[in-house]
């Protein structure tokens, strides 16, 4: 919803700046080289920024599969929950990891955890485990999002200065 808005908005003044081309046409040229410098970057960082927040949409939605397209991490959660399954087990308390090692049980004993932890990942409901990814990741996608801004702009002034030159 925020980003149809977000988009209607960039609609609008695209679309102003259309309108008013000829107002642009009596500016000196080097003027109009200087709001190159501005509005490319500027373009190229919403681009890039935009981008990137909905690629990282794209890991959690949609949820279930529509027109062929679902999340990644909804798609692959049993891939995920065997993972983490496997991994949990290199984290046991020193207790229990003694128990291990008694003959025929301890394998008994590996399974039943393993089981245990990804039976509780697959019954948790995809916006609960979507919840728990963004806790974790937050400063990641965060840092995912604010770097496709940053190459955004810098090819937004590579492309000023392309039309500078030429």
């Amino acid at each position: 919803m925020v980003s149809l808005k977000i988009f209607d908005l960039l609609f609008a003044i695209c679309a102003q700046f259309y309108k008013k081309e000829h107002l642009f046409k009596d500016i000196p040229i080097q003027i109009k080289m200087q709001w190159n410098f501005i509005w490319l970057p500027a373009t190229g960082a919403i681009i890039g920024f935009l981008t990137n927040w909905i690629a990282i949409q794209f890991l959690f939605k949609p949820r279930k599969k529509i027109l062929g397209i679902q999340g990644i991490i909804p798609k692959r959660k049993e891939a995920i929950t065997e993972q983490i399954a496997e991994v949990s087990l290199n984290f046991l308390p020193s207790k229990i990891e003694k128990l291990t090692k008694i003959p025929y049980l301890g394998k008994k004993i590996l399974e039943i955890i393993k089981k245990g932890v990804g039976d509780k990942i697959q019954e948790m409901d995809d916006a609960k485990l979507e919840k728990i990814v963004r806790q974790i990741a937050s400063k990641e996608f965060k840092f995912i999002e604010i770097s496709g801004a940053i190459i955004g702009a810098i090819i937004g002034i590579i492309q000023a200065t392309i039309l500078l030159i030429i």
